[in-house]
């Protein structure tokens, strides 16, 4: 009976080292697979999303919300860290009003479409939109660059 139960201990041994080897293994790989996650995509898309949910409301864009301190109320834009410039153009009349704000990261997006290589890394996302302006139809450009290189990255 002794050499049955001597037997038992020593491969449960086995199998709490075999057990952590695993575990440790499971943890090595969640840890490596998230913490390098670019999410400055996905933050200038929900950006995007929420100046244009900002200035229009029922898919009419009301004009005077169309300024920058309306959208830093809306958004809390950091303006060393993100970059937007909205142009609004009206396809009926020549209205057309531009804003923006964080212009040096602006030039850096620039440069990105046009495929210079540029200091540091940016994420840049362009959308453009028809929309109504009362009862104007108007094209909406919207760009936003995201630099925040030790914050989310």
């Amino acid at each position: 009976m002794a050499d049955i139960f001597g037997e038992d201990i020593i491969l449960w041994v086995y199998r709490f080292i075999l057990i952590a080897i695993i575990l440790l293994g499971v943890f090595l790989m969640i840890g490596k697979y998230y913490s390098k996650q670019d999410v400055r995509s996905a933050e200038a898309l929900a950006i995007s999303n929420r100046i244009i949910e900002c200035i229009s409301s029922n898919g009419i864009t009301d004009v005077t919300k169309i300024d920058e301190s309306q959208i830093s109320k809306c958004t809390n834009i950091d303006k060393n860290e993100i970059y937007v410039n909205l142009t609004i153009a009206s396809m009926d009349t020549a209205f057309s009003k531009n804003i923006g704000f964080g212009y040096e990261l602006g030039m850096t997006c620039a440069s990105k479409e046009k495929g210079i290589k540029i200091q540091y890394d940016i994420e840049c996302l362009r959308r453009k939109f028809y929309v109504l302006l009362g009862n104007e139809k108007a094209k909406l450009d919207l760009l936003v660059g995201i630099k925040k290189l030790e914050k989310n990255v």
